[in-house]
């Protein structure tokens, strides 16, 4: 079942650093900004007031009483504070606003939007011109101070290009807000509502009169009073106008913001020394060393964490995440009924190893490489796998294939590996389960990862092993006394109906992990998911009581025809990077670029255009096409009719077309002339057809740009 996961993860090597960590929504949220209440019987830590003010409940002195009631007793009783729809939208000092060109940029469905621009009349008297940058998060969300040194719990700053310019870190008018969550624990700094960032820009030794870039990223998160997105990044080119004489400066074009992986941006931004000295002023928000908070003298603090990370991995067990594969240990308890006790125990206790094993590992990527929990699936070759392996697993509870492993085995004809779960069935269950719990914090772990991340790396480990132990001591529990499970009914048909019920369990868990692949990789995803389907019917046409040989030739067949389509999806399928630099289309963007005398290539394309994707994969978004556009100087433009656009159908039938693929270029020199390219086109003709159009041209020189409709020239 496992080389089911191979498939995809060799499918993917090349997106894997893409996808690490970009890939941001199976993950889920990850609770940070909670605390947690002792109780003063049990000896457990100190509330701020702070904390007390986010969280009134856990203030309630029948607190330890609902705990200790059991599941029932968390009824009334929410960890995270204030709803989110409650929450009232708070734009905080949003400032001067933003010139026209500072266009907004949105990474995807994030949560918060950016604008930024060059102020040439700084309120720095220092500087010669300013980099504003401003966030705007949604309702009910912030974002933390800012940073130049690329701190946890922060928006930092890095400039990677200065051009020979003089750069300052970031200042802001907007009020920092700091919490104290926990005794001994530093505080957590950040902005309520929109907050402007200025950085100043001074001309140094090095400066050149002319155009320069700067270049740059920022790392930043956006969470609400309970809980945080994944962090992500963005990069941006600020061109700007120098005059190294007159000591001035002016925008030579807008701020250009794009998207890119958090993982590399935070380690620039924690590795760069980039702000100038000479011209540093004291920030505002810069997020400073945290002056030491001395440990509370009774020390219950992280005892308590200790306490409730065990209470919280107890609850882990009956998390929907992890409800198909519990249900298959239930299964593994009635087969145990009248079993020796002592390998009822040894099951058990393999099954907790395999929970174990796995929270160890978690442990050590936490303390090594600062992994959070759940961060695994932000890594795409891994929760492809899984998604895979799920979905093989999945289709054996329904009797396609058979799982050649003790205890794990799933259809009536292998009665032979039904009758005794095996060592090696506990053991992969255990980190199944484990597994499948990462995506679901369940209630008190959100808060005390949280925490975590203020402590030391050996205190990080007893944590998260402290989790794993509470998840694992109900089967501890059952292994030493069977009688807690004598509930359960005999063994018999039931048995078969559960498992296949557990099937659609697994196929929903499918189902969330697949909704959190980026949608431009959907569908090779779902075309692999077929694959797996497939090779497993051909592993299954060969029963597990046939000849070695014929079961290794299905297999050999199974996986050679899952690998084969898993691999040939993202060749055909998988999006290419946008290294043609694609602008968005809109008229008022194309007239202004044929004002400009500007070469425009405009591809009108579509998800759902086959012969689209043929054109971009093969003539149009190809390496011999992008060195030619950097040739002549022309600028890529893409129209996409994804969805319905009235605005893209109305220059289509000014191009006298009603259908795409339709390839169509403007030349600088005339754009009243388009060459124009229908359906399918070859590399040969796309080349032909900008040398045809020529290279951009001084704005004086281009005539007729006001009206395309003249004459069409259309070239097969």
């Amino acid at each position: 079942m496992f080389a089911f996961a191979m498939v995809g993860i060799a499918a993917t090597t090349s997106l894997a650093q893409e996808e690490s960590s970009g890939d941001q929504a199976s993950a889920g949220s990850v609770p940070i900004e909670q605390s947690i209440q002792s109780d003063d019987a049990a000896g457990g830590g100190r509330l701020t007031q702070d904390a007390a003010e986010l969280f009134p409940q856990l203030a309630t002195p029948d607190f330890g009483d609902q705990l200790s009631a059991g599941p029932d007793g968390f009824s009334d009783w929410q960890l995270t504070g204030a709803s989110d729809d409650a929450a009232e939208a708070d734009h905080g000092d949003a400032g001067s606003p933003a010139p026209k060109e500072a266009e907004p940029f949105r990474d995807g469905d994030y949560v918060v939007q950016w604008q930024a621009w060059i102020d040439a009349e700084p309120e720095s008297d220092q500087a010669i011109a300013e980099l504003v940058f401003r966030a705007v998060p949604d309702k009910g969300f912030h974002v933390y101070a800012s940073s130049v040194t690329g701190e946890e719990s922060s928006t930092a700053f890095a400039l990677t290009d200065k051009s020979d310019m003089a750069v300052g870190a970031p200042n802001t008018k907007n009020e920092v807000v700091s919490k104290v969550l926990f005794e001994g624990l530093p505080p957590i700094r950040f902005h309520e509502g929109t907050v402007t960032w200025r950085l100043p820009v001074r001309i140094s030794a090095n400066s050149q009169t002319g155009t320069a870039e700067l270049k740059g990223l920022i790392t930043y998160q956006a969470c609400t009073d309970t809980s945080c997105r994944q962090p992500v990044a963005l990069e941006f080119v600020a061109p700007m106008k120098i005059d190294v004489a007159a000591k001035s400066a002016a925008a030579a074009g807008p701020i250009r913001l794009t998207s890119t992986a958090f993982g590399p941006a935070a380690d620039q931004a924690a590795s760069l020394n980039w702000v100038d000295k000479a011209i540093e002023s004291e920030p505002v928000d810069a997020a400073a060393p945290v002056p030491s908070i001395d440990q509370p003298e009774d020390e219950y603090s992280f005892a308590t964490m200790l306490f409730f990370a065990f209470i919280g991995g107890i609850i882990l067990n009956v998390m929907p995440c992890v409800l198909p594969v519990v249900g298959l240990k239930v299964m593994s308890f009635v087969e145990q009924a009248g079993e020796d006790r002592k390998r009822v125990f040894m099951l058990n206790m393999v099954y907790a190893l395999g929970i174990l094993s796995v929270f160890a590992l978690l442990a050590v990527l936490a303390v090594v490489a600062g992994l959070s929990w759940g961060e695994q699936f932000t890594f795409f070759p891994l929760k492809l796998g899984l998604t895979l392996v799920l979905f093989a697993l999945a289709l054996s509870y329904l009797g396609v294939w058979e799982i050649p492993v003790p205890g794990m085995a799933s259809g009536k004809v292998s009665q032979d590996l039904q009758q005794r779960e095996g060592y090696a069935g506990a053991f992969s269950k255990g980190i199944f389960a484990t597994i499948l719990a990462t995506p679901c914090s369940g209630p008190l772990l959100g808060t005390i990862f949280g925490l975590s991340i203020f402590l030391s790396g050996p205190e990080k480990f007893l944590v998260m092993m402290t989790v794993g132990l509470g998840m694992a001591v109900p089967y501890l529990l059952i292994g030493l006394n069977p009688k807690l499970v004598a509930w359960l009914p005999k063994p018999g048909g039931w048995m078969e109906t559960f498992k296949e019920f557990l099937a659609f369990l697994l196929l929903g868990t499918v189902a969330f992990f697949f909704a959190g692949f980026a949608d431009d990789l959907k569908l090779p995803v779902f075309v692999s998911l077929i694959g797996v389907w497939f090779g497993c019917w051909i592993i299954g046409r060969v029963p597990n009581w046939e000849t070695v040989q014929k079961r290794l030739f299905a297999w050999a067949g199974g996986l050679a025809a899952a690998a084969v389509i898993g691999i040939g999806s993202f060749v055909a399928l998988a999006p290419v990077d946008d290294e043609m630099g694609w602008v968005p289309y809109s008229e008022a963007r194309l007239q202004a670029l044929h004002d400009e005398g500007r070469t425009v290539m405009l591809d009108f394309t579509a998800s759902w255009c086959v012969n689209c994707k043929i054109n971009s994969k093969f003539a149009i978004d190809t390496e011999k096409t992008r060195e030619l556009v950097d040739e002549l100087d022309a600028v890529p433009m893409l129209a996409d009719w994804s969805d319905r656009n009235d605005q893209i159908k109305s220059k289509l039938a000014e191009l006298r077309s009603n259908s795409i693929p339709l390839l169509v270029i403007f030349p600088g020199s005339d754009p009243a002339e388009p060459i124009i390219l229908r359906d399918l086109v070859s590399q040969t003709s796309v080349l032909d057809a900008l040398r045809k159009a020529g290279p951009s041209v001084d704005s004086q020189i281009a005539k007729g740009s006001g009206d395309t409709s003249r004459q069409l020239v259309t070239t097969r």
